[in-house]
């Protein structure tokens, strides 16, 4: 009981937060649009909740993390959207700000470089979600593999946004996976014969991925 009810506060502490940041935020996004329009700038900006997954709760309730709110600025001048963290997005709005008084002072649409334009920003990489495999096996020296791991949303609805294909390998540290070149040490019929052991070498395999969001699937990879 006493950890449900913990549990409970947190969760009641994380949606204060949001909801604190989200009264400051939204207010700014509706400026940012308006300027936009003033401007003759084709943005939309809006809020977007991102929530932070731990794979680690005994629950299973993978999406029990932390809520933080982005801003997702579509920029159909580009063709490509971006995200904002909540601080990058609140030091823009003021360059935003001197931008549409200068239009105002002058009644002249600004002429401005990519690198001088606040509303600008390259391509960066959007997070589809995330996928977790346990390291339990490698406890004993052990591959594991999932054919089909759920990649899981982080848009705190739950749900997933496709499939992926991952394992792991133990090797040696020249990359050799076969068992007769595996490092012997490593070899053991109990977990905690690893205990204090170091330089413990395994492969990373990625061999594919399916039912990506189409929408944001362009040039997809991952990190691990």
């Amino acid at each position: 009981m006493l950890a449900m009810a913990l549990k409970q506060k947190l969760v009641q502490a994380d949606y204060n937060r949001v909801e604190k940041e989200m009264i400051h935020l939204v207010p700014l996004v509706n400026e940012a649009n308006i300027a936009a329009q003033e401007l003759k700038r084709d943005l939309k900006f809006s809020t977007r909740l991102v929530k932070e997954l731990n794979p680690f709760l005994k629950d299973g309730m993978m999406t029990s993390g932390k809520t933080n709110v982005v801003i997702k600025v579509e920029n159909h001048e580009e063709n490509y959207f971006y995200e904002w963290p909540a601080d990058k997005f609140s030091n823009r709005i003021f360059m935003i700000r001197e931008l549409l008084e200068e239009f105002f002072d002058t009644g002249e649409l600004p002429v401005l470089t990519k690198e001088e334009d606040p509303f600008w920003d390259p391509p960066n990489p959007i997070l589809v979600g995330q996928s977790f495999l346990q390291l339990q096996n490698l406890s004993l020296y052990f591959e594991n593999k999932m054919e089909n791991a759920a990649i899981l949303s982080i848009d705190g609805k739950g749900g997933k946004n496709g499939t992926i294909c991952v394992e792991y390998l133990p090797c040696n540290k020249v990359g050799e996976t076969d068992e007769d070149g595996l490092d012997e040490e490593f070899i053991v019929s109990e977990a905690n014969e690893m205990i204090g052991k170091r330089n413990l070498y395994f492969k990373v395999l990625i061999t594919n991925a399916m039912g990506l969001p189409p929408t944001i699937c362009k040039n997809p990879f991952v990190t691990y």
